[in-house]
């Protein structure tokens, strides 16, 4: 029975997924950081503090969510909190330098490997690509 197109893009996600995965030096950030934990640097990089709140509201998810993922990155070293000055009970979020690192090297990784991945499209599919993608990421 043929599928729907939804289900066929699903599956190739899925499939672009797993192969990212496959093409990543497992001792690399980008094989060890989910989307969601490179997200959470991506955030606290720009915003340069951030609250829970704040990064939970990025996020998409409760804030319980965003605080387990946040446990993970200081157990890591990626992520310390320190104390917000204007609320005591506040916590602010900031990068370590080993998470700045960390953030920069995961995401070279990941360009070099869509780089490489997109290399034999022209630049018109390429173009349409990106259309496409921006397109689909206003829609949620």
């Amino acid at each position: 029975m043929p599928k729907n197109s939804a289900a066929q893009i699903v599956e190739l996600f899925w499939s672009m997924s797993k192969m990212f995965k496959q093409q990543l030096d497992r001792s690399s950030p980008a094989f060890y950081l989910t989307i969601a934990q490179l997200e959470s640097l991506r955030y606290v990089s720009e915003a340069q503090t951030l609250t829970m709140k704040e990064l939970a509201d990025c996020l998409g998810v409760a804030p319980p969510s965003a605080t387990a993922m946040v446990d993970h990155l200081v157990r890591l070293g990626l992520i310390k909190r320190r104390q917000s000055p204007s609320d005591r009970r506040g916590v602010n979020l900031r990068l370590t330098d080993k998470g700045r690192a960390t953030y920069k090297k995961a995401m070279a990784e990941r360009c070099r490997w869509f780089t490489n991945l997109i290399k034999n499209l022209s630049a018109k599919e390429r173009a349409e690509l990106i259309k496409i993608l921006k397109k689909m990421s206003k829609v949620g």
